[in-house]
């Protein structure tokens, strides 16, 4: 069976851009935020700090440790950074969209000091923005699949939009040729310019 080029593209074309809306509009507005944070609310996150009894398991895997702490916390969040003090002391970092964990655990691995901080509302939405690699949880994972996937349907999304303007708009492709030129052009001088700082 033959199939028609024109046709197979222009419904990709179409398809990939309902997958990728919503994902390109979060993107946008969480890129809005980042970039123009001092227009909204501040006000600062809420940060609390507790004392706990822990039974640290006898090993010296962090990688163990941090398992026994999301467990014994319900810590749902990605491990950031995890290190022992100077003082003998171990500490570990994990951190979400709407905040971070930091527990301290005491040299002699029987009390640990947590450190919860919630992020306001525009905080989160600059987490989300910022979100990146795995290993936060089943759902954190999910989204930043989406979030890849999301990446490459917008790439897709272009090449089959000049496909199509190649297709209907080929004996009026001056305009277009000069803002896929422009477009161009300037994100390699912005590349190189940042290369060469």
């Amino acid at each position: 069976m033959k199939i028609n080029s024109y046709n197979f593209v222009r419904k990709l074309h179409l398809y990939l851009a309902f997958s990728v809306l919503s994902f390109v509009f979060m993107y946008f507005v969480t890129g809005f935020i980042l970039i123009h944070e001092n227009w909204f609310l501040q006000s600062k996150p809420k940060t609390t700090s507790q004392q706990y009894a822990v039974h640290i398991p006898d090993t010296t895997s962090a990688d163990k440790i941090a398992a026994y702490l999301e467990k014994k916390f319900n810590i749902h969040a990605k491990r950031q950074r995890m290190g022992k003090q100077n003082d003998g002391s171990l500490y570990f970092k994990f951190m979400k969209p709407g905040g971070t964990y930091t527990l301290t655990i005491t040299p002699d691995r029987s009390q640990a000091s947590l450190q919860t901080t919630k992020f306001t509302t525009t905080g989160t939405m600059v987490g989300f923005h910022r979100i990146h690699e795995y290993g936060g949880g089943w759902l954190y994972d999910i989204y930043v699949l989406m979030m890849d996937l999301a990446s490459i349907a917008t790439i897709l999304f272009g090449l089959t939009g000049l496909y199509l303007w190649y297709k209907l708009m080929w004996k009026k492709k001056r305009w277009g040729i000069i803002i896929l030129s422009l477009s161009i052009g300037y994100t390699i001088t912005v590349i190189a310019f940042f290369m060469n700082r």
